[in-house]
């Protein structure tokens, strides 16, 4: 379970492996060892995978709601999504994990830039 939701969080995020190892501090072969399941995740890992994407502990291990991710780094603030909105990532993780990546890259920007307009009217910056 674990390996499938360190997947889904790279993906969603955009990233490749390398990517997402240097931001949680491991090598590229490590995440590969981990989303095939030659290795498990170890716990000091969950923590910064956690604390780097804002997910629960729950989450990655199969228990917790999915979170209101945020697909840039550089974006801390999520408001909570609406109705459009969960439908829209409800779409996306279908196409996540179908491999068709044409789509999946337009969905991704679609939805980063929904997020970015969702998060300026919240903070009232549009």
């Amino acid at each position: 379970m674990v390996a499938k939701k360190v997947r889904e969080i790279r993906r969603l995020q955009g990233l490749t492996q390398a990517e997402f190892s240097r931001r949680i501090g491991v090598s590229s072969q490590t995440i590969s060892n981990w989303e095939n399941e030659v290795v498990p995740v170890p716990k000091s890992a969950i923590k910064n995978i956690c604390r780097e994407f804002d997910v629960t502990e729950e989450y990655l291990l199969g228990k917790g709601k999915p979170p209101e991710m945020v697909f840039d780094s550089s974006v801390r603030y999520m408001p909570p999504l609406g109705k459009r909105e969960k439908k829209l990532r409800a779409d996306f993780m279908e196409l996540v994990e179908s491999g068709e990546e044409d789509l999946k890259d337009h969905l991704r920007r679609q939805l980063k830039i929904l997020i970015e307009t969702s998060a300026g009217r919240k903070k009232g910056t549009k």
